[in-house]
């Protein structure tokens, strides 16, 4: 059977987000870094991990993020 795949594309001025939710174990990864590698700060990460938390589904799908753009603070 095929295995379930998520994508979604998100567009602001001059930036691209391209995103995919696949079944997996909690891995977060933004441009082939670790969620810790990309964000360094443990603010920005607990942000990015409360909708999952909070839905149950921290630990039940990888996500993986592409970003292009946005300038040095985007």
């Amino acid at each position: 059977m095929a295995e379930i795949l998520y994508r979604s594309t998100g567009r602001r001025k001059t930036s691209i987000a391209r995103v995919s939710m696949s079944p997996g174990n909690g891995q977060i990864t933004v441009n082939d870094k670790t969620i810790a590698a990309y964000f360094p700060r443990e603010t920005l990460q607990m942000m990015i991990r409360q909708p999952l938390e909070l839905t149950g589904m921290l630990n039940k799908y990888d996500i993986t993020a592409s970003v292009v753009g946005g300038g040095p603070t985007g």
